[in-house]
């Protein structure tokens, strides 16, 4: 059972309790080893970062008191962090993983146990204290990051879970990213093509008696079939439109670490993805280094969510192979637009547009 924690308005039944031992299992995936704590530490923590009303009981405990003190006083953080459990959970998972790990480094670290949560607040001291400040400045940069990641996918739909945005290692700096997202601006015409059906795509003149204008019969019987053998009866045509289909194939290899190849690459990749979920293009993505990642590009409306993953957390590594990755992107019967900085000699001739 869980003791009296240090807020009011704190939860500490069996829900506080469910918070904390999920919150004591992300530290411990977090940190690789077995950890021995009293479960008010990560509770507090949440309840910090969480609560509206953080008033404190009358006699809170002093240890406790300095463990969420930068967090209460963190107006930017509690903006993100209010009312939202999972962010919430995300904090507290980091926040806590990383000041044990700086107490372990500073030698003080505590022996292991089962986890079940029970060692005194003393046992981490005024050392640990005082890494409270700087390591809540560094997860609160992350969880800027992990909070951007959330509203993009909650734009799509997709449902993020905890153990999703703990496991978040973003490659770029996002909000640089989507910084350079915003600013690009890509317009793409619809194609049209003459169809039986479809729209009503304009005005013609001939003979074809089926797509004749209506206001055309009231016209004098000898003038109307003049214009038949003359073939300049007003007549309307339909059109029906088409996509037009994309692979982007984005260069993942070492070489494109230098300067910022890699955010003007990926926010590329962005900008085509939010196209094609807004239904303007049909589009696939395809990384590649020495090799295309994945084997086969992936659909940026109906995997979506994997795509973003893809965007903001492969890293640029490996060698450079474009031929195999265009070879690849070639078999969609898409246009082809390659992303790269060239560094690798290209021998094969796709058989789609290619656009460099």
């Amino acid at each position: 059972m869980l003791g009296k924690g240090i807020f009011l308005f704190g939860n500490y039944t069996w829900l506080g309790e469910y918070r904390a031992e999920s919150i004591m299992a992300a530290v411990k995936r977090i940190l690789n080893q077995e950890v021995e704590i009293d479960l008010l530490v990560p509770l507090d923590i949440f309840h910090a970062a969480y609560l509206l009303n953080t008033k404190m009981v009358e006699t809170p405990n002093p240890v406790l008191v300095e463990f969420v003190k930068p967090i209460l006083v963190d107006d930017e953080l509690r903006k993100m962090t209010v009312a939202d459990d999972l962010l919430s959970r995300v904090f507290a998972a980091k926040y806590l993983a990383e000041l044990l790990k700086r107490f372990k480094e500073l030698g003080n670290a505590h022996g292991g146990g089962d986890g079940g949560g029970s060692a005194p607040l003393q046992t981490y001291s005024t050392v640990l204290v005082e890494q409270a400040e700087k390591v809540k400045n560094q997860v609160k940069r992350e969880l800027r990051a992990i909070k951007a990641y959330a509203d993009l996918m909650a734009n799509t739909g997709h449902e993020v879970s905890f153990g999703e945005l703990l496991e978040l290692k973003f490659v770029v700096n996002l909000e640089t990213l989507l910084s350079i997202f915003r600013d690009i601006s890509v317009e793409i015409e619809r194609e049209y093509q003459r169809s039986p059906s479809g729209v009503i795509g304009g005005i013609e003149f001939g003979r074809d008696l089926r797509t004749v204008l209506p206001s055309a019969y009231a016209l004098p019987d000898e003038i109307f079939w003049y214009k038949f053998a003359t073939a300049t009866l007003p007549q309307t045509f339909s059109v029906e439109t088409h996509l037009k289909k994309f692979v982007l194939v984005v260069d993942k290899s070492a070489s494109m670490r230098r300067g910022n190849k890699t955010l003007w690459s990926r926010a590329v990749a962005l900008a085509l993805a939010k196209l094609a979920k807004q239904g303007k293009v049909r589009a696939k993505l395809l990384f590649f280094d020495y090799k295309p990642i994945p084997e086969r590009p992936v659909d940026l409306l109906t995997e979506f969510d994997v795509a973003i993953k893809y965007i903001l957390t492969l890293e640029c590594n490996g060698g450079t192979s474009i031929d195999s990755a265009v070879c690849v992107a070639d078999k969609e019967n898409y246009t082809i637009i390659l992303v790269t900085d060239g560094e690798d000699r290209v021998t094969y001739k796709p058989r789609n547009r290619l656009v460099t």
